[in-house]
């Protein structure tokens, strides 16, 4: 699987309604292997979208819901960068726009990691094996759903077995929901997408 492909799920996971939905994939946790690779298209792709006016069809990143989600969004940015995390794009606003804002080095112990968002911002945390990964992804109190990438569907389904999520999607992002059922959260909404080589 090209890891553009992976780019483009990660971004619209992240970036799709301004991370500003219980849908959307905040954390990437991103194989050591093709982290690389990986962050620079998800840069590339948070640099190309517009913010600004919905009611501009240029704009595809429109504003956050109010002044208090908008400085909540900006502190846990903050914070995570002053614990040691990089930010690579975005991280600033005007008003209730926010910049679509990538940021690696993110682990567990830091705000972009251990709170929900409810932002434009795609929290990097590379992994060195499928026992890490599923560990990072079930580090948390949310639980609503998950998304597995991998080239490799035997290896993607077990990752996917071991995930405490309502819902994962395989080789998707986090935002669709095809299934017709009721979508229970484990614990409570937003989860971690996962890409494996």
């Amino acid at each position: 699987m090209r890891t553009s492909s992976r780019g483009q799920r990660g971004s619209l996971g992240a970036f799709f309604h301004q991370g500003q939905i219980c849908l959307t994939g905040g954390r990437h946790l991103v194989h050591e292997r093709v982290v690389g690779a990986y962050v620079k298209d998800l840069v590339r792709r948070a640099e190309a979208l517009v913010v600004g006016n919905p009611f501009d069809e240029k704009v595809q990143v429109g504003p956050i819901v109010n002044e208090r989600q908008a400085a909540n969004v900006q502190r846990i940015v903050a914070e995570t960068l002053a614990k040691g995390a990089r930010l690579l794009t975005g991280g600033s606003r005007n008003g209730l726009f926010f910049e679509p804002t990538v940021i690696t080095g993110v682990t567990p112990g830091m705000a972009a990691f251990d709170e929900e968002r409810f932002g434009p911002v795609a929290a990097i945390t590379a992994f060195r094996n499928d026992e890490e990964a599923i560990a990072l992804a079930n580090a948390t109190d949310y639980g609503l759903v998950a998304a597995v990438v991998s080239a490799n569907l035997a290896r993607a389904q077990r990752i996917a077995d071991g995930l405490h999520a309502g819902a994962v999607h395989i080789n998707d992002q986090t935002v669709v929901h095809g299934v017709y059922a009721r979508l229970a959260a484990l614990a409570a909404p937003e989860m971690a997408s996962v890409t494996a080589p």
